[in-house]
């Protein structure tokens, strides 16, 4: 009976010991599930604030082309004018001047125009930039949290086994006196 006593013993020392290593194994698994997540989740984000930013600057490039298209037009336009203007009479001048003067005009608005698109282009990709960090701030907080509840629980219960096995053992040295008594 005592040898079968001090076998239990030796067994319930090794599931103790098992089980924290069980508990830690688990422990990690689950930060590696997580992590795994947490990279896919942020590659995809990555992804689509890439997806956002090519398309910005191809509307951009278009813009940005059709603009001077529209300058090479005006300069060809200015071209003839000016031909024109120096065949004609002064009357002819101060309107061909007049229309140029309105092509700069234009012109000088549409680059106005351009730099508020841009402007609040670059506003817009910090703003996404800036919630995708807080998200992935706010992601690893969680997971830190969810970690530490983890191992703090894994650390509980390995107290607990520990304490059951030195209950068990005041008892058996207990009940190991009565018999020896």
């Amino acid at each position: 009976m005592i040898k079968s006593k001090r076998k239990h013993e030796e067994e319930l020392l090794a599931s103790q010991s098992e089980g924290e290593d069980g508990a830690m194994c688990l422990i990690s698994k689950d930060e590696d599930v997580e992590q795994s997540k947490r990279r896919q989740s942020s590659l995809e984000f990555k992804r689509a604030l890439d997806h956002q930013v090519e398309l910005r600057r191809k509307h951009v490039e278009s813009v940005s082309e059709r603009t001077q298209e529209e300058e090479q037009e005006q300069l060809r336009q200015l071209a003839i004018l000016d031909r024109r203007a120096k065949e004609s009479t002064q009357e002819s001048l101060d309107k061909v001047h007049k229309q140029g003067q309105e092509l700069l005009e234009d012109k000088e608005g549409r680059r106005q125009q351009l730099e508020k698109e841009q402007k609040c282009c670059k506003v817009q990709n910090m703003i996404l930039l800036q919630h995708a960090l807080d998200l992935e701030r706010r992601q690893l907080q969680a997971e830190q949290i969810k970690r530490d509840q983890g191992k703090n629980a894994a650390f509980e219960y390995v107290q607990c086994l520990r304490e059951q096995a030195k209950v068990e053992a005041e008892n058996t040295e207990h009940v190991n006196r009565i018999r020896d008594a």
